[in-house]
């Protein structure tokens, strides 16, 4: 090529050729065919960036080429966004033969041809999000179905503008939707609208549910900002008692709430624009029975509504414990939540003074005065409880946690500390916390040290790693009696060349199988299932892995 006429401009303008040159590097007389395709004006670079990008999808077995998914075929369908999307499908998940076989082929070709400037981003964005650990390495059967699943989805989103918005927040806000069909499922359950709308409240219950308990919850209860089940609820008093979780302050919830019912007038006025009231008419119910308390879980608090509030449509308060006398609260700091929650959603509202409850009779009631104080500061009440019968009382407190525990927790932030970033850290520091134990804890370095090994060589492939100490947290929390041998083995086995064999997602991918076993034998005979059943399914998959790859070497003594 330096020997060539036109070697500088070669030189100067190499990316230019480079196509051509790594596709005929074996043919003695490529530069002269060059020469004269430049000196003719011939030389199209596009056209050979093309077939280049083509032979590395088929050649590196991303893909296989068939009757109907072919070169051929891709050059003739040709866009800069559909090759996009080609090469973005074939690096983070791929298709098999069989897969292909049983008509993918024509699954893939439909979204390479429909791909367009308006979509490409949502539907690589995608892509990345549910590479590895949702379609990678599952079994032939299941990723047919998911990329079947894939082109009624990217169908769905080219042609509802809500559901493309629904789609996007959920893959932003990390949802824990495991499959493509999962969200099939749910947008064509519930309106795209309304999920987009209350998306915040979807998570919230998508985050707590599972499968056809899912999908009914969200028809029943997307409109609830406080939906919570009850183990969520267990959970969250065990987090707050031992100091991981902070309570939920009376403005958080009065804003939340506020901005909800915002949203609810929002959904309503886009589904009937015909029956809106006129400017500066009443647009919430005046009736008292048929405005909903704020907070239904108050201990010992009867929700009550006014008069004034009712037509001012803006606030419900929660009536006094009897057994209490209540000196006048302060109602700025609510009124002032209010009114930032309003100018937040910039829709007009109007706020009145809520009613000052009055000194009650003091009644006698054989009721513990610290359950009753809480109660009434759960409301929002400044209050001042007097104590006007003494009354016999015992109260269990919870145990904290114990030294041995408090250990553990010291020995795995001395761990996260030294790999998690400042901003990771305060996200996942009370999760490991929450789930530490010794056993988790002895595994912690091994998995971040598989994290970086990972990164390395997916660096050293021309790949952008796809994995970081941010998913470590993934694999901690799943550690337990049943798997700690298999998860052990796969962390530690290396293969001839002391490499790492697998991945963090790998060992996650082989869990969720495991998993999938254990749920469906327990589904077979609910009464006779006992945990040793599933710790024998883990020992099966893990008798099936050191069979396959052979024992751990034996560490040396130092």
């Amino acid at each position: 090529m330096l020997e060539s006429k036109n070697s500088d401009n070669y030189v100067k303008d190499f990316p230019k050729y480079k196509s051509y040159l790594i596709l005929n590097k074996e043919d003695e007389n490529a530069v002269k065919n060059l020469d004269k395709m430049v000196e003719s004006n011939t030389f199209n670079p596009k056209k050979y960036d093309l077939e280049l990008n083509n032979k590395r999808i088929f050649d590196t077995k991303a893909l296989s080429e068939t009757s109907l998914l072919n070169k051929k075929t891709l050059a003739e369908s040709y866009t800069p966004e559909g090759q996009e999307f080609l090469t973005s499908f074939t690096e983070h998940l791929g298709a098999s033969k069989e897969s292909l076989k049983a008509g993918n082929d024509k699954d893939i070709l439909h979204m390479y041809q429909t791909t367009t400037i308006e979509n490409i981003d949502v539907r690589t964005f995608f892509i990345e999000k549910f590479q590895h650990k949702k379609l990678a390495n599952i079994n032939t059967t299941e990723k047919n179905s998911e990329i079947s699943e894939m082109i009624q989805l990217f169908d769905t989103i080219d042609n509802d503008k809500h559901a493309k918005k629904f789609v996007e927040k959920a893959l932003n806000n990390n949802a824990d939707i495991a499959t493509v069909g999962e969200f099939n499922t749910i947008i064509d359950a519930i309106p795209s609208k309304k999920l987009n709308i209350f998306f915040s409240n979807a998570q919230r219950i998508m985050n707590q549910t599972k499968g056809e308990e899912r999908i009914s919850t969200l028809q029943k209860e997307i409109e609830n900002p406080f939906f919570e089940t009850k183990q969520t609820k267990i959970l969250k008093k065990d987090q707050i008692r031992y100091g991981y979780r902070k309570k939920e302050s009376i403005i958080s919830k009065a804003k939340t709430y506020v901005v909800n019912e915002f949203k609810i007038i929002r959904n309503k006025m886009t589904e009937q624009p015909a029956e809106l009231p006129k400017p500066g008419m009443a647009e919430r119910p005046t009736k008292a029975e048929d405005i909903k308390p704020i907070f239904n879980e108050i201990p010992q608090a009867k929700a009550v509504t006014s008069t004034k509030m009712a037509e001012s449509k803006t606030e419900k308060l929660s009536q006094p414990t009897p057994g209490t006398t209540v000196r006048p609260g302060k109602t700025q700091k609510l009124q002032e939540a209010l009114l930032d929650a309003a100018k937040a959603e910039k829709e007009p509202v109007l706020i009145t003074e809520p009613p000052i409850p009055q000194a009650r009779e003091v009644i006698n009631e054989r009721k513990p005065i610290i359950d009753l104080h809480n109660a009434l500061v759960e409301a929002g009440k400044n209050v001042s409880v007097e104590r006007t019968q003494l009354l016999p009382y015992s109260r269990t407190v919870s145990k904290a946690p114990n030294a041995k525990k408090l250990v553990v927790i010291n020995d795995v932030n001395g761990i996260i500390e030294k790999k998690l970033g400042s901003k990771t850290l305060d996200e996942q520091k009370r999760d490991y916390a929450i789930k530490a134990t010794k056993m988790r804890m002895n595994m912690l370095p091994e998995i971040f040290e598989s994290i970086k090994e990972t990164r390395a060589i997916q660096r050293s492939q021309g790949m952008k790693p796809r994995v970081s100490n941010k998913d470590a947290l993934a694999l901690y929390e799943r550690i337990n009696g049943k798997n700690k041998k298999l998860v052990n083995y796969m962390l530690k086995k290396r293969d001839a060349n002391g490499t790492r064999m697998f991945g963090i997602n790998d060992i996650i991918t082989t869990l969720d199988s495991a998993e999938k076993k254990t749920a469906a034998a327990k589904k077979a005979s609910p009464k006779t299932f006992k945990a040793a059943d599933a710790k024998a399914i883990y020992n099966q998959e893990f008798d099936k892995q050191v069979a396959l790859y052979g024992k751990l070497q034996r560490q040396k003594k130092s």
